[in-house]
């Protein structure tokens, strides 16, 4: 975590930065204040009355995970726990709670009632409808026209890979490594069955374009 509150993981040996989980978390608070309140039909009930719930936010990480805090001045980050410290926090917190918070702590349900409270939720949790870009801002879509720069085996007679990827847009040479690129298949992952060009000093070089 920056100064900034900018997220960052390091993983695979790269940093990347992630959308703030803590931000997250108040969203889906929000959402779930919300549901709540026109859905009250759903709360468990403690002597015929309806348990509203209370919400805490906090960020649950691996116990093998490195955090690395900001200063507290500049941003709050003790809702970024591990999770083998959750149970003591959540004791600790009840233990110290005054006699204000009794009404907090009656709150607590069991485990069964809380199970059976997430299960009535799952019917509700259904993914937003696709926006139709198109629609929505007047988008006229025309079929694309056929792209002539590629040099087609059939008019040309040639028969290798490489001559029959050259384009205006597509090299045959590495410009990292400087080898050639030859024509590829994607085998596994969300690309499986897609080509691509890839380096033929793989795996020294990883260098890859998509056709």
């Amino acid at each position: 975590m920056t100064d900034d509150a900018e997220f960052l993981i390091y993983f695979g040996g790269r940093t990347k930065a992630v959308e703030s989980p803590i931000e997250q978390n108040e969203r889906h608070i929000y959402l779930l204040q919300k549901f709540f309140k026109s859905n009250t039909d759903l709360l468990p009930k403690r002597l015929g009355l309806r348990i509203k719930p209370s919400f805490k936010n906090y960020v649950i990480v691996s116990p093998q995970s490195k955090v690395t805090r900001p200063k507290k001045t500049i941003f709050d980050t003790s809702s970024v726990i591990k999770s083998d410290a959750l149970y003591s926090l959540i004791k600790k917190q009840n233990d110290e709670a005054s006699f204000k918070d009794v009404v907090t702590i009656s709150k607590v349900i069991g485990q069964d009632t809380l199970k059976n409270l997430a299960e009535s939720l799952v019917p509700f949790h259904k993914p937003a409808p696709l926006t139709n870009y198109q629609k929505k801002f007047g988008i006229d879509v025309t079929q694309a026209e056929p792209d002539k720069t590629k040099i087609s085996t059939k008019s040309t007679g040639l028969d290798s890979t490489q001559d029959e990827l050259v384009s205006e847009n597509i090299i045959t040479q590495c410009p990292r490594c400087g080898s050639e690129l030859l024509e590829r298949v994607a085998k596994k992952g969300v690309n499986a069955g897609n080509k691509f060009m890839g380096c033929s000093a793989f795996p020294k070089c990883r260098f890859t374009q998509a056709i």
